[in-house]
């Protein structure tokens, strides 16, 4: 019964990350492969499964935040902006851009998280990226 269940689960996550990079806007997506921020970033590649999907809040400063669609893969974290009935895959930055935008693609093998603290699920992300070393602070 339990591989049945996996199987279901993991046939329902495949069918969302499909969806999901569908609805992917492309042109964002090539500006940013111009600028290095993506290397021929695919959500919906072979190797690539979607473990877990949810909201997280980026805290941009201690006012400001943007609302994401968090993708957990099997070798990457992806952080999507909703825009209407589609997702943005750009640099994070708010509207008036006083902070540095971050990438929207962190490795696996370059993260490091570290809790803060548990009561309002707070938490950071370290890129150690050494070409995109970055501090992320997210809430779920």
């Amino acid at each position: 019964m339990k591989f049945h269940q996996i199987r279901i689960r993991e046939t329902e996550n495949a069918n969302r990350l499909e969806k999901l990079h569908q609805s992917i806007d492309n042109q964002i997506k090539e500006e940013m492969d111009k600028m290095g921020h993506l290397h021929n970033m695919r959500i919906n590649a072979p190797h690539r499964k979607l473990m877990f999907d949810g909201t997280l809040i980026l805290m941009i400063d201690k006012i400001k935040s943007l609302e994401l669609l968090g993708l957990l893969m099997t070798d990457c974290i992806v952080l999507l902006q909703k825009q209407d009935a589609r997702y943005l895959l750009k640099p994070l930055a708010d509207e008036l851009e006083s902070t540095p935008p971050k990438s929207p693609v962190i490795m696996l093998q370059d993260l490091h998280i570290t809790l803060t603290d548990k009561k309002e699920k707070r938490f950071f992300i370290v890129n150690r990226n050494p070409k995109t070393a970055e501090l992320y602070e997210l809430r779920t």
